[in-house]
């Protein structure tokens, strides 16, 4: 097989029926390769023995997409760098020895792109579309495919780039009728992919006009006509994808305009979501999974959202359509278009946003529309009449209901609308015990060991979150010495709490974790969970997972936690800045291991009765049903 190289380059290949042009792809290859990876999927004739003449690490799937397609080869890559090309390119002599010449510098960038010449009928074209730039070699480090069926991209960090001089030959087109079959297979995928999207760029007039520009675009300004009848042919053939594109978009449209569930058939709701879904998937699960269960139980849900995360991709997955988009700032051009166009083209009885981007956007959005607009509202304090910038959110005059995630924030808000106090509500998020079923996190890490009893605050360091006073109790705990404080979350090492925690008697059990996505995990190995907060809280999520995992809280009485946890009975609540309130109450439950028992069993029982993630889906399509039959 391959001999070892040393370039540290992984060559990743998809392959179909690819025996008449593999092997000059292969062949091209080989003596840059360190590894060469080829994903078939089901071919029927000889791609996969040809293959293995060049490697062993050949693989057969099925067919997800272009982009999962990749994505999976990528994921089988080993080196640092990564050559992803298709089965119909090949490198020119000269291209692969400037790639060879490039890796072996050590090069600061982390992609280099090479321009295509495109070969048509026997015929080379170095003009037209062949103008283009393809990234195709990248480091493989935090490197990914997007999940588009068709024309997938490279979604890498930020970084230097450069182009590389010499051409990729891509043998695009086996005859004239492979041309047209291949042309009208993309144009159909991205019709697709436009009317997933809700993106329809106008009707079939403005079609036309798209194809004649694409048409000028390749054939004049690109200088296509340098290439010949070759490049006359080539501009035309994409013209005319172009219109079946756009034109397919619009035949899907008026197909579902006319077969679109009324509003409100069986009280089943057509709701659009305007949400953001780049934070960590933990934190995002109690609220993604009410929109999943709202879907399973038959409303039609759509969330413009980020696509290319784990959570746009599971939306994906459960058959939720997802328009990818997300404001960049709380009054986006682009977001609002965005939002307007979607109501235009459904009849949507909600639109729910759920964050301080997306509610200006989707209020300018949703002005004239006959929509229910609803808002999200997680924390208490720092909405005030007098502050211009609230009337962008919870207190634009469009909004007709808000959502609080507590009761506490509810009485917060209630005092500060002008109008509507009836639709803000409090609706707890809801969780499953199911999603903590998984094993604990390992403490020893942090030299903790299993008959220590380990206490645990997970929370991002601010001022709010009272850090501070979880360190004076701490203070008082140090006589317990098998008894360890672990501190999970951003800025905790930063002063004052460094200082703090150097002069603290307990100094050397304070385990400093800094961000962790298992987090959970760590709660779940943990004795007790403290929540120190002195002010804005709303439910904290932390909280929740511990009585997920059967870990009972001390929790202070700010905020909604104390509507969840029952004192004495699933935990205890103690009042706001009281360290030894805090210490008293983790000292009761190191000296009763019977008493934790029991609080962790009816911690999980409070989760599953009253705080299920059923229990809050059904108070969200109540809540919707009832804004949407107001006039």
């Amino acid at each position: 097989m391959l001999k070892d190289k040393s370039l540290g380059l992984s060559v990743i290949i998809i392959t179909k029926n690819e025996q008449d042009r593999l092997p000059r792809c292969l062949g091209s290859v080989v003596d840059i390769a360190d590894e060469i990876i080829v994903l078939d999927s089901g071919s029927d004739d000889d791609t996969v023995a040809i293959a293995k003449i060049y490697t062993d690490k050949v693989y057969v799937t099925d067919w997800p997409g272009f982009g999962p397609q990749k994505q999976r080869a990528l994921e089988r890559a080993s080196y640092d760098w990564v050559l992803s090309i298709d089965a119909d390119e090949a490198l020119t002599p000269e291209l692969a020895g400037e790639i060879k010449t490039v890796l072996s510098s050590s090069p600061e960038e982390i992609s280099f792109k090479m321009q295509w010449a495109v070969m048509l009928f026997g015929k080379r074209l170095d003009h037209g579309r062949s103008a283009r730039y393809v990234e195709r070699l990248f480091r493989r480090k935090d490197a990914r495919f997007s999940q588009d069926l068709v024309h997938e991209k490279v979604l890498l960090p930020k970084g230097k780039t450069s182009n590389l001089r010499h051409r990729l030959l891509h043998y695009s087109n086996r005859d004239f009728r492979h041309l047209l079959d291949k042309t009208g297979l993309y144009a159909s995928l991205g019709a697709e992919k436009r009317h997933h999207a809700g993106r329809y760029g106008g009707g079939l007039f403005v079609a036309l006009l798209r194809a004649v520009w694409v048409f000028f675009q390749i054939y004049i300004l690109r200088l296509g006509v340098l290439d010949g009848g070759h490049g006359f042919l080539m501009a035309m053939i994409y013209a005319q994808y172009t219109f079946n594109k756009y034109a397919g978009a619009w035949a899907m449209r008026e197909s579902e305009k006319r077969t679109m569930t009324p509003i409100n058939a069986d009280k089943l709701m057509n709701i659009l979501v305007f949400t953001s879904s780049d934070s960590s998937f933990n934190s995002l699960r109690p609220e993604a999974e009410i929109f999943i269960e709202l879907a399973k139980r038959g409303h039609q849900i759509t969330i413009i959202t980020n696509e290319e995360t784990e959570y746009g991709r599971r939306y994906v997955e459960q058959g939720i359509k997802v328009i990818d988009g997300t404001p960049k700032k709380k009054i986006c051009r682009s977001s609002i278009e965005l939002v307007k166009n979607e109501l235009a083209r459904r009849p949507y009885d909600i639109l729910l946003a759920t964050n301080s981007k997306s509610i200006p956007n989707a209020a300018l959005a949703a002005k004239g529309a006959k929509v229910k607009l609803v808002t999200y509202r997680g924390t208490t304090g720092g909405l005030y009449r007098h502050d211009p910038s609230a009337y962008l959110t919870h207190l634009h005059p469009r909004v007709n209901g808000i959502i609080c995630v507590s009761d506490a924030v509810r009485q917060d808000v209630v005092k500060r609308v002008w109008k509507n106090k009836d639709n803000v509500v409090a609706i707890h998020k809801g969780h499953k015990l199911e999603w903590y079923d998984q094993p604990p996190g390992d403490l020893s890490e942090f030299g903790i060991g299993a008959d220590d009893f380990t206490v645990i605050c997970a929370v991002n360091a601010r001022p709010s979150k009272g850090l501070g006073v979880m360190l004076e109790a701490a203070n008082r705990l140090a006589d317990i010495s098998n008894l360890h404080l672990l501190l999970v979350g951003k800025n905790i090492d930063k002063a004052p709490y460094t200082e703090k925690i150097a002069n603290n008697a307990m100094r050397d059990r304070i385990h400093l974790t800094g961000y962790r996505h298992d987090a959970p995990q760590l709660i779940a190995a943990s004795n007790v969970l403290v929540q120190a907060s002195v002010s804005g809280e709303g439910l904290p999520r932390a909280m929740m997972e511990a009585m997920s995992s059967g870990v009972p809280p001390v929790i202070t009485d700010t905020g909604g936690g104390k509507e969840v946890v029952e004192d004495g009975v699933t935990g205890y609540v103690v009042p706001v800045k009281d360290a030894d309130a805090i210490a008293d109450r983790v000292r009761k439950l190191y000296n009763d291991p019977e008493l934790v028992a029991a609080m962790s069993r009816r911690c999980k029982e409070k989760i599953n009765k009253d705080v299920s993630l059923e229990k809050t889906a059904g108070q969200f399509i109540e809540y919707f049903q009832r804004l949407a039959a107001q006039k």
